[in-house]
């Protein structure tokens, strides 16, 4: 799995140390980090990535935002599924069972939550396309602990080329309903049940 780190600063020193603590048996994890010259903190991060002894690789921070970094580290990622983050840590206990969650409903796309999910607060959509690509921190605003594990075919469709979209948030939720892809969703919150789209 690679997990892209697209934060700067001490959002991205967060990701890491939660990271650090994270430790799958059956999943050999990668970390990509998004990296530019003028990075705020980034020496303390660097040292911070040495020090954790996981493996990652430095991308290249392209112009063209948000859109632009998704799009790189996913032609960059060379493992089957990628982990994408908004802000604040990922719920990283929750990405074991969303593996297994999407290989036993055949999905390709796995939203993950740290708490409960609350339609009332703006952020979810009864359209979970467009959910997708909210989560992916393409449109709107996303409340914290939100992170969508996909494919890597799956990134490089949907991120292809989508710099030159007027709007990459519609883009993405478009070519998501265009390709089909089954989509579930997972919280940590006891009540909730994993969703399937």
């Amino acid at each position: 799995m690679s997990v892209v780190l697209t934060e700067q600063g001490e959002g991205a020193t967060a990701v890491v140390a939660s990271l650090a603590g994270w430790r799958p048996e059956h999943v050999r994890v990668e970390l990509l980090v998004m990296d530019g010259d003028g990075d705020p903190g980034r020496p303390v991060l660097r040292e911070q990535l040495a020090e954790g002894g996981r493996p990652w690789r430095p991308i290249a921070r392209p112009l063209g935002g948000r859109a632009a970094s998704l799009a790189a580290a996913a032609c960059a990622a060379e493992n089957e599924f990628i982990l994408i983050g908004t802000r604040g840590c990922p719920a990283f206990p929750l990405v074991e069972p969303a593996l297994s969650w999407m290989w036993a409903e055949g999905a390709d796309v796995a939203l993950i939550a740290e708490g409960a999910v609350d339609p009332a607060d703006g952020s979810e959509d009864s359209d979970p396309s467009r959910t997708v690509a909210r989560w992916l921190g393409l449109s709107g605003t996303v409340p914290d602990g939100r992170s969508v594990l996909m494919r890597r075919w799956v990134a490089r469709w949907l991120f292809n080329e989508i710099t030159r979209a007027i709007s990459p948030g519609e883009e993405v939720a478009d070519r998501a309903r265009l390709l089909g892809i089954g989509i579930v969703q997972l919280t940590s919150h006891p009540s909730d049940t994993p969703l399937r789209h």
